[in-house]
């Protein structure tokens, strides 16, 4: 992968979609215990979702379904998909086409979107 020309933080997204324990996923499988992280950084701007691919930390581009999207424009702008093996190709196919939970219910369960009650004022 990095033979490909990718700029690191589009290496990184793919590095933390792939993994169990980056972009946060590492405090979440320490849950419910106490998270507290030290971290050295050659991390321009010290990002702390960019610092070893932020285990304790989101990652604030997403990942799931848009990440596993995000990865497959990656792997397809650099021309790398072929070149994975089947199990991360397939990992990163089935993830892109799974559907996103809507994280905004809608605050209006009535279909109706006339405020008013009454038909005839």
């Amino acid at each position: 992968m990095l033979d490909c020309g990718a700029p690191i933080h589009e290496i990184n997204a793919l590095r933390k979609q792939l993994s169990r324990v980056k972009g946060g996923r590492l405090a979440r499988l320490a849950a419910p215990a106490a998270i507290e992280s030290f971290a050295l950084s050659d991390v321009v701007g010290d990002d702390l979702a960019a610092v070893a691919s932020g285990p304790t930390v989101p990652d604030p581009a997403g990942l799931g379904s848009a990440g596993a999207k995000r990865c497959l424009n990656i792997c397809e702008t650099y021309g790398i998909f072929n070149t994975l093996p089947p199990a991360v190709q397939r990992l990163l196919s089935q993830g892109a086409a799974e559907a996103e939970p809507n994280p905004t219910p809608n605050p209006n369960p009535n279909p109706n979107p006339n405020p008013n009650p009454n038909p005839n004022p």
